[in-house]
């Protein structure tokens, strides 16, 4: 099996480190204005910055949530969260207001535009403050990793499960949302200097979902009645043709 796809079906995926900092920051300070018992990495991947978290608030419980099948069972061998589920992020499966701090690292990117305002909504419902990053828009499309991939999963001869093609799904970028839109939401920016993500937090009763702005693809434009190989190409290249969604920014 191919090397990126061995990893994916095996583990999963992980955000860059550089971005743990700034997620830091952000606990910091809500840690200055009540008592953080627990937090929830929504979209967790392999679960190296809950690693990093702990070094720096030590006393909290984390909870683990991740879609990606093979992600969950790679945590399931480590002791890294007090608790794991698997589970999409517009359907999160604990109580609401389980939580303090709701975290969602290069996630929201990753989600079909249908599910990006859920999945906000879903953040504020399990919690009292939410922190997210995200690539910047002009970030989001990496077109040479996609070319390449798209080469590579042509060559591909071993046929996709169901288990492979989802975990692979879940790496795809999906979505570009608007940052002014984020800002009219009400959510605060910490300044994330010479990087190609940006970082938000904001106290989940000041959100006003209705002022979100999403584009990108819904699950409905993949092809159906196809195998999972020609599914997979056909969700890269409709990655890769977001980039013309992407070009304003570029530009400006």
């Amino acid at each position: 099996m191919r090397e990126y796809r061995s990893i994916i079906v095996n583990n999963g995926q992980a955000s860059p480190d550089y971005l743990n900092d700034f997620v830091v920051e952000c606990i910091e300070k809500i840690k200055n204005t009540r008592k953080i018992e627990k937090i929830a990495d929504v979209g967790c991947g392999l679960g190296s910055h809950c690693i990093k978290f702990k070094n720096k608030v030590s006393e909290c419980k984390y909870i683990g949530i991740d879609f990606s099948e093979a992600t969950i069972n790679y945590l399931k061998n480590k002791q890294i969260f007090d608790e794991i589920y698997l589970s999409g992020a517009d359907k999160l499966p604990i109580p609401e207001n389980y939580v303090d701090i709701a975290i969602s690292m290069e996630n929201l990117e990753h989600l079909y535009i249908e599910e990006v305002v859920p999945a906000l909504s879903e953040l504020s419902r399990i919690s009292e403050y939410i922190i997210i990053t995200t690539p910047t828009p002009e970030s989001v499309i990496n077109t040479g990793w996609l070319n390449y991939e798209i080469a590579e999963a042509i060559s591909d001869n071993i046929p996709l499960s169901e288990h492979d093609y989802r975990c692979l799904e879940c790496c795809v970028h999906k979505s570009v949302i608007y940052p002014d839109s984020l800002l009219q939401a009400g959510f605060k920016q910490i300044k994330v200097h010479g990087t190609d993500s940006e970082c938000y937090y904001i106290k989940t009763s000041e959100l006003v979902l209705s002022k979100i702005r999403v584009k990108g693809m819904t699950r409905d434009e993949l092809l159906t009645n196809c195998d999972l190989k020609t599914k997979y190409i056909d969700l890269l290249n409709k990655s890769l043709s977001l980039e013309k969604i992407i070009a304003p920014w570029k530009k400006s």
